[in-house]
């Protein structure tokens, strides 16, 4: 019995034995499959690469665009260094020529092969391939490009961040930062800040956004200065908060000033500051932007009924209705519709539930029915009339 017993235990322990090293067997065989579809992917995009460097040589224009930059031109490398170099060597103006087109090739190439990779890292990544969208995007960091790498950096970090891998973004967007390149470090530190304030800090929020403000880019300034202005405002900062804002309205941005005047009137308001407000609201509706100036001619509505200026609130009502905007213009009809009845004009007021209700706004529809539905009972003297 003892014999067979140490016969079982035996057995068990090569059975043991063989799965311990079929398992090790295992890790090892997926180490080795990870590690060969890595090479391969990145000779798939080397590969691709070789293909799209090919093809600009084949169809090269005489002058180059770069992939990225839109009609940003190459600077043209012919004719001119063709003549410096004859200046400096003494050589025919065709042999000169020659050997600077053959040198000039070269050099395109080699500045091409990052922006090809930048570009297949982008077409990668529209397709949903953020694996291989990831590598190139690091081949194209590993190449040091003045101009690319930096891009490759900051679409680098959005694709992470997107991905929910904030660490790795924040890394991505440092890289770019770290670059100090004039147009895509601030669009990081900006996109930065918004990635700390999600993300419940605060005051790292804050300071990137200075940063990018500090950055004085056209188009980060004024975004920076209005994240800031919310989050100061947040905050209860209401003067840091007010000063972020005026900063956004110096700026004169097309889309952004408006925005930022619109917020502020409606937080100086919120203080009782209604001659402010006002100016604010005011600052936004001669903007006459498409959304924010409807949105603060019915605020300036609803600040100048408060205040018992009827009139003028009629006519800010009246002027966000004539905007047409789906919202405003929707709220204006109800509100209209309340200050018209308290007024006595029933009439009106109704033709303003009416509209309202005919708006089919959500929100403002069903409150519209209510009030046209108790208009004759608040005032049984119209039935009588009727």
């Amino acid at each position: 019995m003892s014999s067979f017993m140490s016969s079982f235990i035996i057995l068990i322990a090569v059975l043991v034995g063989v799965t311990v090293g079929v398992a090790s067997l295992s890790v090892a065989a997926l180490r080795i499959y990870r590690e060969r579809r890595t090479r391969e992917r990145k000779e798939e995009v080397a590969e691709q690469v070789k293909e799209y460097l090919e093809h600009l040589r084949n169809s090269r224009p005489p002058r180059q665009k770069r992939v990225d930059q839109g009609n940003d031109d190459v600077e043209d490398t012919g004719h001119d260094a063709g003549q410096r170099a004859q200046e400096s060597t003494g050589q025919s103006a065709s042999q000169a020529q020659g050997t600077v087109r053959q040198d000039a090739d070269q050099t395109s190439a080699t500045e091409a092969e990052p922006w090809a990779t930048f570009h297949l890292g982008s077409v990668f990544d529209r397709q949903g391939e953020y694996d291989r969208a990831e590598e190139a995007y690091q081949q194209v960091l590993d190449s040091e490009h003045p101009e690319a790498a930096p891009r490759a950096a900051f679409n680098l970090g959005v694709l992470l961040e997107e991905r929910g891998e904030y660490d790795r973004a924040e890394e991505a967007y440092q890289q770019v930062l770290d670059s100090e390149h004039p147009e895509w470090a601030p669009k990081a530190v900006f996109n930065l800040g918004v990635l700390f304030e999600e993300r419940g800090e605060y005051d790292r929020a804050e300071e990137a956004y200075q940063q990018a403000i500090d950055s004085e880019h056209p188009e980060e300034v004024p975004r920076a200065a209005f994240d800031l202005g919310v989050l100061l405002e947040e905050r209860g900062e209401y003067d840091r908060a007010e000063e972020a804002y005026q900063q956004v309205l110096d700026s004169e941005h097309p889309e952004a000033a408006p925005r930022a005047a619109s917020n502020l009137g409606l937080m100086l308001n919120k203080q009782g500051k209604y001659d402010l407000a006002e100016e604010a609201y005011q600052q936004a509706i001669d903007s006459e932007h498409s959304e924010w100036a409807p949105k603060a001619v019915f605020n300036l509505g609803v600040l100048l009924e408060e205040r018992g200026e009827y009139d003028r609130a009629e006519e800010a009502y009246q002027q966000a209705i004539d905007s047409e905007h789906s919202d405003a213009a929707s709220k204006a009809r109800l509100n209209l519709g309340v200050l018209l009845e308290e007024r006595g004009e029933y009439d009106r007021a109704e033709e303003a539930y009416q509209q309202a209700i005919n708006s089919g706004h959500p929100e403002v529809a069903p409150k519209g029915i209510r009030n046209l539905r108790g208009l004759p009972m608040r005032f049984p003297e119209r039935i009588r009339r009727g």
